[in-house]
């Protein structure tokens, strides 16, 4: 009986954060991040801004909440693609696998335009995506067997969130968006001039 309540009290909780980042998002979009405080965001959530402070600590946290989720997800699909190819098959793969799906694309180009909009937004998720570098260098030495220090797989994880920055600045802006999952395997084929991505995966 414990346990079930505590299963009902998590729902709700994160009903109540889904629902908190959709009313922000809606208001950031509409008028603008710097536009929007913590209280009028609280209002039409019907919410009290101290809940919001519980869920995000910082207003940039509300904002970037889905995309501090695609990390992980980003880095579960490097883990989860099968045990053939080359390590540069595997990340294109990956972030195939990745892209947004089409119900969600609008959500995502919405939420990336406000990002490069906003230069408070701009820099923290450049400093998110530099972040993942390392967790992706791990991920990476798993399955090829390099270790985590070797140049090469520290260059290949670079150019992929360099790649990521500019796949989602540039598709973003455009007006006549292109398939992002075509756009960005487009963007990527400049991991294979690396030599490590000639590495059989295992």
């Amino acid at each position: 009986m414990a346990d079930a309540q505590l299963m009902r009290r998590d729902r709700k909780r994160l009903a109540n954060r889904e629902l908190i980042h959709v009313v922000a998002m809606r208001l950031f979009t509409e008028r603008g991040f710097d536009s929007v405080s913590i209280e009028e965001v609280a209002d039409a959530a019907d919410v009290s801004a101290s809940t919001i402070y519980r869920n995000f600590p910082t207003k940039e946290d509300l904002a970037l909440e889905r995309f501090a989720a695609r990390q992980l997800e980003l880095l579960d699909q490097i883990e989860r693609q099968p045990r053939r190819g080359t390590l540069g098959d595997l990340v294109i793969a990956a972030i195939s696998a990745w892209a947004p799906s089409p119900d969600e694309l609008e959500l995502v180009r919405s939420e990336v335009a406000l990002v490069a909009a906003t230069p408070a937004l701009l820099g923290r998720t450049q400093q998110m995506i530099a972040d993942w570098e390392v967790p992706i260098v791990r991920r990476l030495s798993n399955r090829c067997g390099r270790c985590e220090s070797d140049l090469e797989l520290c260059q290949l994880a670079v150019l992929l969130c360099g790649t990521i920055r500019i796949i989602m600045r540039e598709w973003a802006s455009k007006t006549e968006a292109p398939d992002m999952v075509e756009f960005g395997t487009q963007s990527l084929q400049a991991i294979y001039h690396l030599p490590i991505s000639q590495l059989p995966i295992k």
